[in-house]
């Protein structure tokens, strides 16, 4: 069965690579070469995006890019604010176009 993702999930975890530190990564470029597949199962590795080993021992790591995920976030919460001070502004409206009507009288 497949779960639904929600954007909230997807932002949090966004935030997460965002925000987060690359210690375990730092710690996988400098494990011995033969010990890295036992180091994997501890390390939280969400900030890699890519590895590359070359046969001399040398160990490429790419992280994710963090200022296009904080331009990403920023530009959600924009739009957040923009859609919750539409909402703000249809209900003034709606509260002033009721005022112009008599009350009903029970």
């Amino acid at each position: 069965m497949s779960r639904k993702i929600r954007k909230a999930e997807i932002m949090e975890r966004l935030r997460d690579v965002a925000f987060g530190k690359p210690n375990d990564v730092v710690k996988l470029a400098f494990t011995e070469n033969g010990r890295r597949g036992d180091a994997l199962s501890g390390l939280d590795l969400m900030l890699l995006s890519e590895i590359k080993c070359s046969s001399g021992g040398i160990v490429e790591l790419k992280l994710a890019n963090r200022v296009e995920l904080i331009k990403l976030l920023l530009g959600e919460l924009k739009t957040d604010e923009s859609r919750t001070e539409g909402i703000k502004s249809f209900f003034e409206a709606m509260d002033k176009a009721a005022g112009g009507f008599p009350e009903e009288k029970p």
